[in-house]
């Protein structure tokens, strides 16, 4: 389920919040939001006034509401995001990336029943067959999550604006925006001549007429040439270097990737 919103950052206290934390009346509450909302995802979030727990419903304004939420703010007292899935599904793999990076608490309503995931909670299992979500399941997010999980290296989030920009041009034809090449510069990255280690990274321009690197994959098996990378549109996959050697742009390496934590 889609998920954007303007905050960044919550208390880390907002962990402690559960289930019990639900009164029978803001249950029905709720309930009777969703409710309202009919066949699309309803959204929302809970939020601490004078010591008690009180929701506040928020327009989903998703180009498909039916199975996906777009919220545009939230206050920073919230403790938890809510929404609903009327289809009856538990929680998404998109679900818990958003989850992980807000470090909030989601709240579900599903089946006609509430669930929880906290942030410590929210593991993804796999890394392929992820859909391509712009900021919050892209190639950068894939590095992000193997670069964690491998090798407790964290790297930081970066804002990224619209795909398209109000003539419809897209947004990897602004020659001025270069954002792979700066920020794994400043975190900890360097360049080597080719890709012959695990975990580097391989920067490649995918048509792009600026020249600028718009393509991050990670190389994961060096003797089968095996890379993991998530293209714009399709799921994200593991593939055979080869296709995309004519693509490379730069490789990379991280100064820690030799501490492999698995």
């Amino acid at each position: 389920m889609t998920f954007n919103a303007s905050n960044e950052m919550f208390d880390a206290s907002s962990e402690m919040f559960n289930l019990e934390l639900l009164t029978p009346a803001l249950e029905d509450e709720i309930k009777a939001y969703a409710q309202l909302v009919g066949r699309h995802e309803a959204c929302g979030y809970l939020y601490l006034d004078g010591g008690e727990v009180k929701f506040k419903g928020v327009a989903n304004v998703a180009a498909e509401p039916e199975d996906s939420f777009v919220m545009p703010e939230y206050p920073q007292n919230a403790i938890a995001i809510f929404h609903s899935h009327t289809n009856g599904t538990d929680f998404s793999v998109t679900d818990k990336v958003m989850c992980r990076k807000m470090q909030i608490p989601w709240l579900l309503l599903t089946r006609n029943r509430f669930f929880l995931l906290r942030p410590s909670e929210a593991k993804v299992s796999g890394y392929a067959g992820r859909a391509w979500i712009w900021g919050v399941d892209d190639c950068y997010t894939l590095v992000q999550d193997v670069y964690r999980e491998c090798l407790d290296i964290h790297l930081m989030e970066y804002p990224r604006p619209p795909l398209f920009d109000k003539k419809g041009d897209f947004i990897w034809k602004r020659p001025d925006w270069n954002p792979y090449e700066e920020y794994f510069a400043s975190q900890g990255f360097f360049r080597v001549n080719e890709p012959s280690k695990e975990f580097d990274v391989i920067l490649m321009n995918i048509n792009s007429p600026t020249g600028n690197a718009n393509h991050a994959a990670i190389m994961m098996d060096v003797s089968q040439g095996k890379i993991l990378h998530h293209l714009y549109g399709r799921l994200s996959e593991y593939d055979f270097y080869g296709h995309w050697l004519k693509y490379s742009k730069t490789f990379l390496r991280h100064k820690d990737a030799g501490k492999i934590a698995r």
